[in-house]
């Protein structure tokens, strides 16, 4: 959201409209587009995408003419821990901005979507699949002057929350790395790649009412970045920096797909940008699903609403991927020096503190040892 913000801010558009629930982030952004473009119009709007009635007074307000989508919880074993708060936000307040886009008939509405929506094991990625269902089922029921389009693709290197920065944290604090399988791989590119191509793919006259997929390369071993990681920071692995293997998560698979098996893709003038082809609900089954999922939300059981996203997304499977149990030889090397104190961090990378307080990742015993993992 913030790089969309930074990139769309050098097109100079007449006003720029930030809504966030998060103050604090939504403060800094602001803050630094103001400075960098001090000719625009730059609007910082608290809110929330699941509060209707506050996205319709903002859109009545601003009378937006683009709506750039990006407003979506993400982390995969988090969200399986919290199912009603993963539907309430990625599919109940994508589907409130729709509303609103409709009935103000902006011109363009731009959804990025993720892998991990494709044949989804997480409620995450079904929640996901749910929002890509909303657009295009809008785009098939309302004939009106609103644009819908969908640009799915993988993961962003250095993102909040993503692997880079938690390898860094865990190089600074002097504990090991984790990563969860020894094949885990994932799809990765840069957030100002990704966000660049997110605005070619939103003015593609061919991408209207579809889904966009980037090009992402080929899938990179989780554990191949621990190891330059390491590296990178003047350190052996393994002899140095222990990295450990502890399982995959709930949700998680070992792999993402970039598009199922009931889906094809067709090029675009753009190198990077292919069209995807897919099977859509009926429209009338989708407004079924989602009246199931308003009724079961507030009073149902997590079981209800797992059942009501699996009448909408039916390859969603809850079980986790796994692959056959390995033995994995893990080489650890010292964490804690001979007096009991902590190795030095890495040269450059100081570790993280929070008002004198380790960061909650940074902390817990460091002799973990697992040489087996699934």
């Amino acid at each position: 959201g913030s790089e969309l913000t930074r990139q769309l801010a050098t097109f100079h558009p007449a006003r720029l409209i930030l809504f966030d629930r998060a103050e604090t982030p939504l403060y800094y952004i602001n803050l630094e587009i103001a400075r960098a473009h001090p000719e625009l119009d730059v609007v910082a709007a608290i809110g929330d995408v699941t509060d209707a009635h506050r996205v319709e007074r903002v859109f009545s307000c601003y009378q937006p003419d683009y709506v750039f989508h990006a407003a979506a919880y993400k982390h995969v074993p988090m969200l399986e821990a919290n199912v009603r708060e993963a539907v309430r936000n990625n599919v109940v307040g994508t589907r409130n901005l729709v509303a609103s886009s409709v009935h103000h008939d902006i011109q363009k509405f731009v959804l990025i979507s993720t892998d991990k929506a494709v044949n989804p094991s997480s409620v995450m990625g079904a929640t996901k699949r749910i929002a890509e269902q909303i657009l295009l089922g809008s785009s098939l029921r309302h004939r009106g002057s609103t644009e819908f389009r969908v640009v799915r693709f993988g993961n962003v290197l250095g993102s909040d929350g993503s692997v880079i920065p938690l390898f860094q944290r865990q190089l600074a604090a002097g504990q090991p790395l984790t990563v969860t399988h020894p094949e885990v791989r994932r799809y990765f590119m840069t957030i100002p790649e990704a966000v660049q191509l997110v605005l070619q793919a939103a003015v593609l006259p061919e991408a209207a009412g579809r889904i966009c997929m980037l090009e992402m390369g080929e899938p990179v071993r989780i554990l191949y970045l621990a190891e330059q990681m390491v590296r990178l920071s003047g350190l052996i692995p393994y002899k140095d920096v222990p990295i450990v293997f502890t399982g995959l998560r709930p949700g998680e698979k070992l792999d993402e797909e970039l598009t199922s098996d009931v889906e094809a893709t067709m090029p675009t003038v753009v190198e990077k940008i292919r069209l995807v082809d897919t099977n859509e609900l009926d429209g009338d089954v989708l407004a079924y699903g989602l009246d199931r999922i308003d009724a079961v939300l507030p009073i149902g059981t997590e079981q209800d609403v797992r059942d009501a996203i699996r009448a909408l997304v039916p390859e969603y499977s809850h079980a986790v991927r796994r692959s056959p149990i390995t033995d994995v030889e893990v080489q650890l090397g010292k964490v804690v020096a001979e007096n009991g104190r902590r190795r030095p961090s890495p040269r450059g990378i100081e570790a993280p503190l929070l008002g004198g307080v380790p960061h909650p990742i940074d902390t817990g015993a460091p002799s973990i040892n697992i040489a087996q993992a699934s």
